[in-house]
């Protein structure tokens, strides 16, 4: 179990990293956006692949299977690791998905409040 869950949060971590490093003004937001067009274009591999954090972890995990075997959390191989990989892509998703939309949501209330305020001001000074 404790090795589901360490899979899960290095997955999860993962996968939040890359869509910080694609989101606007970051250093790959070129990549980020070539990815949402070519999505809008209808070619859907790069949601997992960079554009929906729900669906980046169904590749993604695989870099969080690679980074537990070099942290060594994974010293050998098992069945069992290959039979929980869809659970450790579930668990990472929903994990991405929440953490990822809540940051979106606190995100979108500060610039209302800082459009309000900003607004306000502007009325106090007339």
């Amino acid at each position: 179990m404790i090795t589901y869950l360490e899979l899960v949060f290095i997955t999860t971590i993962w996968c939040l990293g890359m869509k910080i490093i694609t989101s606007q003004n970051m250093i790959f937001e070129k990549t980020g956006n070539f990815a949402h067009q070519k999505v809008e274009e209808g070619k859907l591999i790069y949601d997992p692949l960079i554009a929906c954090e729900w669906c980046m972890p169904s590749i993604h995990s695989l870099f969080g299977y690679f980074f537990a075997v070099v942290l060594g959390i994974i010293t050998s191989f098992s069945w069992r690791l290959v039979i929980i990989y869809p659970l450790v892509a579930i668990g990472a998703s929903v994990g991405t998905g929440f953490i990822w939309n809540t940051y979106l949501t606190m995100n979108s209330y500060k610039e209302r409040n800082e459009a309000q305020t900003f607004y306000y001001d502007n009325q106090n000074k007339n």
